[in-house]
């Protein structure tokens, strides 16, 4: 592996300049990246080779398919055929390729289509005559021509970012531009994990004082993008004091103007008063489901914050103990 690494040194600088060009272009709106209203989850590597792509997305079929219309897109590798074809009864692994035959007979009420352009193989897939809610293209992460709304991004758990090249030759400096061009809490903590250990592998640590930094390291990086995802919660909680104050001002202004028309001269003012006590009860009603609202609100987009702070902290601790396992110490 030592010898491959060095073999390939070479060809890994050369990929990952036109690697970089190439995100340039896109970053800068030269070449242009297109968006749908569709859900588009990418499913892609962070490294050259197989990490369990096919799984993931037999997994995203698995949670997803029972509440919505989904369909799976790549290319086909080593498929015998070319353009876009959505499968069916005639549907053969020479036909669309193995991975996606294995899909289309594992999962019968999704669609499974392949198309090497992705945007051509979107648009075919939303003119079909029952559109899917959710695509999931596997594969894609480097297909900047689509921006998807997701990106799921996959590394083999036992050959974790170790030596900063590409290809494989190493991987750190291509799993930060991932992390980068993810963007999110999640991945600016993995990314600060990954910048940490390179740093600790310089300075020759020993791999429970490394696993250390590291930790902290992602400790510290949850603890600055806490403001960051709980930056919208106080409209929240305002609200629901100000729904529970707006009802009660509500009410009082109501009651005010039914006691006003029972305390007028002669006989009471029945259509003032019936006015003044339906003033009230509609306030108090509004007052109540405004804070209502946003209690359920607020509780939805907390439990939320809980699962993203659970999954930096899920993701650092596999950083760690795999880093502790597999390399014994840093170097």
């Amino acid at each position: 592996m030592i010898i491959l690494r060095y073999l390939l040194f070479p060809f890994s600088v050369l990929y990952g300049w036109i690697t970089s060009i190439r995100n340039l272009l896109f970053d800068t709106n030269l070449l242009k990246s297109t968006s749908y209203k569709t859900p588009i989850i990418v499913v892609g590597n962070l490294s050259v080779g197989g990490t369990g792509k096919t799984p993931q997305i037999e997994y995203l079929i698995r949670l997803l398919s029972p509440n919505y219309s989904v369909a799976t897109l790549s290319r086909g590798y080593k498929r015998k055929s070319s353009g876009f074809i959505l499968a069916d009864a005639n549907a053969t692994s020479k036909l669309i390729g193995d991975e996606p035959f294995q899909l289309f007979t594992k999962f019968p009420n999704i669609q499974v289509a392949v198309d090497a352009n992705r945007n051509n193989g979107i648009q075919q897939l939303l003119r079909q005559v029952n559109p899917p809610e959710v695509i999931l293209l596997d594969d894609a992460f480097q297909h900047r021509k689509v921006k998807a709304g997701w990106n799921i991004l996959l590394s083999s758990y036992d050959d974790l970012y170790y030596n900063d090249y590409v290809l494989t030759s190493g991987n750190i400096d291509e799993a930060i531009d991932a992390c980068n061009k993810q963007q999110g809490s999640v991945a600016n903590a993995i990314k600060s994990a990954l910048v940490k250990f390179q740093d600790v592998k310089k300075e020759g640590f020993t791999s429970e004082e490394a696993a250390e930094m590291i930790h902290k390291e992602i400790e510290e990086a949850t603890t600055l993008e806490m403001p960051m995802l709980e930056k919208h919660m106080t409209i929240l909680s305002t609200l629901v004091s100000l729904g529970t104050l707006g009802g009660l001002l509500g009410t009082v202004s109501g009651m005010i103007k039914a006691f006003g028309a029972l305390a007028s001269a002669g006989t009471p003012d029945q259509a003032a008063l019936a006015t003044g006590i339906s003033e009230a009860l509609i306030n108090t009603a509004t007052g109540i489901a405004t804070s209502a609202l946003a209690i359920v609100m607020y509780n939805f987009f907390n439990s939320k914050i809980d699962t993203l702070t659970y999954s930096i902290d899920e993701a650092g601790t596999t950083i760690v103990n795999t880093y502790r396992r597999l390399r014994g110490s840093l170097k």
